[in-house]
């Protein structure tokens, strides 16, 4: 074995171990633990390492060989038990019962996805979720994080129900669950979200896969400590969004992705206070209408590949960034956004085939990005403090351009013509004549040729700025 392969062992393995010992170091006195010389025999069943690290302890000390970091504070042992899947926080809980004890009490529980051999091990599975969870009920333990993700349980989902539930009573922070979704006559069927969830009040991030979430029977939802909501690959309710915008006025970030049952999407500008991030990705083809008036919304994404019809964005005066994707948009609907937003600094663009021409100006803005606007043919961007300009398309449009000088363009371009000196020269030269001013321009092409040498020599004696053609 070469002298290179013990240096990416020395690398992968040691390193990373190496710091864990400088982080006990820095965290130790907190606890008012102290050491001097000592060793930390770390058994992670492929071996022992040793850590050795300075404190403050009896010279006599120094070789004694015991157990150290079983005699660490409990909190500490959670924090290292917390890095683990369940299944290895297990196996780390046969050392001694310190750990033992550590583990019925850690308040992390992420129990991984790759349980699955056999039915038995599905079985054993259901049965060691519940056991745990139990466990933190009867000795009234918080649980911080669950994480879990389940193929189609098929007649067993009643676990599910069940491990909610006690979540719930162990007022579970953050909670991350995925079960799978069964194939009937080549549709997706989805199991029903257990109601009991919407009285989570401690629950600060939800993370939900493959649910059919409906507003609950007593229409009230009481996640009043929620920061995050991430849904994807769910059957929502819209009457279960209307009461999540009322009552959830702590929600920072919202995530939807794959979700049916939805044909609007509205936030008004007296809901939900602090939303600070929206995505909107993989939006349904009866998915027609986004409403959005968030007054401290500073990041908005939404990705639809059906051309999106109506998107109305106002009252969102602390919006910086915006990525519209497959969206209609046109030359006035561009003006009267840009009007609005007054802060926005980022703006990414992306096969929106309605738009014709594009006519922008922002002092604000910092950072335009345009791909696949097939029928895009004029644009004229005023931004004299654009910092970067990135295009992509079949086609050049005529630009009419002003920018920072620190501008860096980067134009990516699959003509449909062949790249003779001809098209370059109008074309290509023509565009790049809106650059007089930038500090570097990339050009690139899925073409073998980019430019051709002579048409490359023409260029390169007009312009004498940093031109990269890749």
């Amino acid at each position: 074995m070469g002298g290179g392969v013990y240096m990416d062992l020395i690398i992968v393995v040691l390193l990373p171990l190496l710091l864990f010992g400088v982080y006990l170091l820095q965290i130790l006195p907190q606890f008012g633990v102290g050491m001097a010389v000592t060793t930390i025999n770390i058994c992670l069943f492929c071996g022992i390492v040793d850590f050795k690290f300075v404190g403050e302890f009896h010279q006599s000390n120094m070789e004694d060989t015991r157990d150290r970091i079983s005699q660490l504070p409990e909190p500490i042992l959670h924090h290292i038990l917390s890095f683990l899947l369940v299944k290895d926080a297990v196996r780390m809980s046969t050392l001694s019962k310190i750990w033992t004890s550590a583990l019925n009490s850690l308040s992390y529980l992420d129990f991984g996805e790759d349980f699955f051999y056999g039915p038995q091990d599905m079985r054993n599975l259901l049965k060691a979720v519940t056991q745990i969870l139990v466990i933190r009920l009867k000795h009234k333990i918080s649980v911080e994080k669950f994480w879990l993700r389940l193929p189609y349980l098929r007649r067993r989902f009643y676990y599910v129900h069940r491990w909610i539930k006690l979540l719930v009573a162990c007022n579970v922070k953050e909670f991350d669950l995925s079960v799978g979704r069964r194939i009937y006559e080549g549709k997706q069927l989805h199991n029903k979200l257990p109601e009991v969830i919407f009285d989570a009040k401690a629950l600060n991030v939800l993370n939900l896969v493959g649910f059919k979430i409906e507003l609950p029977s007593h229409g009230t939802i009481n996640l009043s400590s929620l920061r995050e909501l991430h849904l994807r690959d769910v059957i929502l309710d819209e009457k279960f969004i209307q009461a999540l915008c009322v009552s959830c006025h702590n929600l920072e970030f919202l995530y939807l992705a794959w979700f049916k049952g939805l044909a609007s999407f509205q936030v008004g500008e007296k809901n939900l206070p602090k939303l600070k991030k929206i995505k909107l990705e993989n939006c349904p083809s009866e998915f027609q209408m986004v409403d959005i008036a968030a007054i401290s919304l500073e990041d908005l994404t939404i990705k639809s590949y059906w051309d999106l019809k109506f998107v109305k964005i106002t009252a969102c005066k602390a919006l910086k960034s915006l990525f519209l994707n497959g969206v209609a948009v046109t030359d006035k609907w561009l003006e009267k956004l840009f009007f609005s937003l007054q802060n926005l600094e980022k703006f990414y663009l992306s096969c929106c085939n309605t738009l014709t021409t594009m006519k922008i100006s922002s002092i604000w803005l910092k950072q335009l990005i345009v791909f696949g606007c097939s029928n895009l043919v004029d644009a004229q961007v005023y931004t004299p403090n654009l910092i970067l300009f990135a295009f992509g398309c079949c086609s050049l449009p005529t630009l009419k351009l002003k920018a920072s000088r620190s501008l860096k363009a980067n134009i990516s371009f699959d003509s449909l013509e062949t790249p003779d000196s001809d098209w370059y020269n109008s074309n290509l030269t023509n565009f790049l004549g809106s650059f007089n001013h930038s500090l570097s321009i990339k050009l690139s092409s899925k073409k073998d040729e980019v430019c051709p040498a002579n048409s490359l020599a023409t260029l390169l004696q007009q312009d004498s700025r940093v031109i990269d053609f890749s």
